[in-house]
């Protein structure tokens, strides 16, 4: 009898245990770095990093800390070949500038390689990260590249969220989210969606492959080239939450 009141006992800790360590809470701390190829000249090429660094929840973290480096990793690997892929930022960087230093000898008229990379955190709940990813990466030609882009995880796992699991009614958010595109781009009802320039396949609406989450807002944005020219820039439009609740899986308030 002892035994069993013993065992019971144990099992009822282990299991209080393993719950309370799941909802330990994810919690974000900002990284910051800059990073030169510590040359005697002026032209030297630059990479400033500004990035957040998940803890808490060590299963969950891992899995967040890993999409930022995987992020921070293929923004600034600009090697020709595409087999090869950095291990970690630190060899991510120095691939970057020893790059620099290969074609700055091969073309010294050429101008100064620079990368610029962030995450940021946009909206933290018990259920829900959401982060958001710029890079501008300048590596000779007439312009930088610059790139925008959103990260959502479980916040209890760390799963990575995509779009389309965060909502229920597919085809009701679709038409909300075609109409806030419209009225935000001025497009003339009844017009097809590509009436003003724009370069949507089949001249059908489709969202952009993330979505940003704010306690007031869901927000997409298009990158150069998606949908229009460069020179059109990032083409973004917005979804205040109280509209698209009735569509969503979460309940993000």
């Amino acid at each position: 009898m002892n035994n069993f009141l013993y065992t019971v006992s144990f099992l009822l800790i282990f299991v209080s245990c393993k719950k309370d360590k799941s909802l330990v809470p994810l919690t974000v701390e900002k990284e910051s770095k800059t990073i030169n190829d510590a040359c005697k000249q002026d032209e030297c090429a630059e990479i400033i990093l500004n990035y957040l660094i998940a803890s808490g929840n060590e299963e969950a973290s891992e899995k967040v800390n890993r999409t930022i480096e995987d992020f921070i990793i293929q923004s600034l690997n600009i090697s020709e070949d595409s087999l090869y892929v950095p291990k970690s930022i630190e060899e991510a960087t120095s691939n970057f500038i020893k790059i620099y230093k290969r074609d700055k000898s091969e073309y010294p008229d050429m101008g100064v390689y620079f990368a610029e990379l962030s995450v940021n955190e946009m909206y933290s709940s018990p259920s829900v990260l959401s982060l958001k990813k710029n890079a501008y990466l300048y590596t000779g030609g007439a312009h930088g590249y610059v790139t925008i882009s959103y990260s959502n995880f479980d916040a209890q796992t760390g799963e990575p969220l995509k779009t389309d699991e965060l909502i229920k009614d597919k085809n009701g958010f679709l038409a909300l989210a075609e109409e806030k595109f419209r009225t935000e781009n001025e497009i003339p009802e009844g017009e097809p969606i590509n009436a003003t320039g724009f370069w949507f396949e089949n001249n059908t609406f489709y969202l952009p492959e993330s979505c940003g989450i704010t306690p007031e807002e869901l927000i997409f944005v298009y990158n150069r080239y998606e949908i229009a020219s460069y020179a059109a820039g990032p083409i973004e439009f917005r979804i205040p939450i109280k509209e698209a609740e009735p569509f969503l899986h979460l309940n993000l308030k």
